[in-house]
């Protein structure tokens, strides 16, 4: 599970790394913003990236995963009581595996119709969300001393 935790967090922290470059203003893989929107976000007609804020945010939040994975190993600098750990794990769980399923539903399909996104988000980002959220599924449920649930 050890294995598991630290691929996890480097999969998740390139994923941050990545939007922390947009928000620095890259278009890298894209040649320019309008094809980096949409293949990225892929909303009908997008031409523009949304604010760079926003890419920071997303990114500071995947860095916290990132740790959170190797939290649930106690792997982290710091460590985190047994039941927030649990509590973060779920949600981490949650959020990854709900944009994994609903990602390839026709609504959100119909949300974000734009090529390339559409056909990356079937072949790419909504297995990836959702292969994240099994491993923090698994990560979550093999926590060690379990204890805890029971007043113990």
């Amino acid at each position: 599970m050890n294995l598991l935790a630290m691929i996890l967090s480097v999969v998740i922290f390139v994923i941050g790394m990545i939007h922390l470059l947009w928000a620095l203003g890259s278009t890298w893989p894209c040649k320019d913003e309008a094809s980096l929107a949409r293949t990225v976000v892929g909303s009908r007609g997008i031409e523009k990236m949304p604010p760079r804020w926003a890419s920071a945010f997303v990114s500071i939040c995947l860095f916290g995963a990132s740790l959170w994975a190797l939290a649930l190993r106690g792997l982290a600098p710091v460590q985190i009581p047994q039941i927030l750990n649990f509590i973060g794990g779920a949600g981490l769980t949650a959020v990854f595996g709900l944009r994994g399923i609903l990602g390839v539903f026709p609504a959100f399909e119909k949300m974000s119709p734009e090529q390339p996104f559409l056909s990356l988000n079937r072949r790419i980002y909504s297995p990836l969300c959702l292969m994240i959220g099994i491993a923090f599924a698994l990560l979550t449920l093999s926590l060690p001393n379990w204890g805890w649930r029971f007043g113990a």
